[in-house]
This record gives structure tokens, sequence and C-alpha cells, in this order.
């Protein structure tokens, strides 16, 4: 990050490109950002547990192997207006592949190549 703080934009930007090329991250790759808001947080915490598991179930069953499934983990931040956050993250060359095969259910929102994953 030297680059950045000394304002070298055209080497930060060749640090930061090469960086998103060996983790598959836009415009390389893509991500899925998928977020489930409850005011419980067991449920919050469970839900997120349930369609983890089923997507990575999915994905092995369909040999979907190019698609990461990060998490569940909880969102930062874990608790925003009342409601406990849990995210997972889908990375690879098309991971909506895996989301066409598997139905979301009410309370998770889909964000595609997100500026943010907070």
């Amino acid at each position: 990050m030297a680059a950045a703080s000394a304002q070298d934009y055209g080497s930060f930007c060749q640090v930061e490109m090469a960086y998103r090329g060996e983790q598959e991250l836009p415009p390389y790759g893509r991500l899925i950002h998928l977020v489930y808001l409850h005011t419980n947080q067991d449920r919050c915490h469970q839900e997120a547990l349930r369609l983890g598991g089923v997507l990575k179930l999915q994905r092995d069953t369909w040999g979907l192997t190019e698609v990461d499934i990060l998490g569940p983990a909880p969102a930062y931040p874990p608790r925003l207006k009342g409601r406990y956050r849990w995210h997972i993250i889908l990375r690879g060359q098309d991971p909506s592949s895996l989301l066409k095969k598997t139905p979301l259910p009410q309370g998770w929102t889909v964000d595609v190549d997100p500026l943010s994953v907070t």
C-alpha cells in the first residue's frame, strides 16, 4: 500500500489488479454477497448455517468446483437497526450457476459484484 500513500496510482493499480487476478475478484471473477437479517440472533445464525450447508452440498453434487463458498459468518456490523446479520460469499467465474439451481428463502438479499461486503 506504499503506492497508495505515495499517490502513485499507476503502481497501485498494477498491484491491485494482480491481487484481484490471483483471488478471482472482479473483473477477473465474480462475487455474489448473500446476507440474511433477522431480529432473533439464533434464528439468523441457524438459517445462515442451513443455507451454507445446502449451497455446499449442491455445489459438490453438481460438480461446480469452480465456485468457492466463503462462510457463513457474521456480517459486519453483526447487528444493525435491531436486526442480526449473517452472510455468505460466493466467488468464482460463474457463481450464479449455483444460485440458479438453489432457490433462496425469503429474507436473503443478493448483491452481485458488491462494492463492499460489509
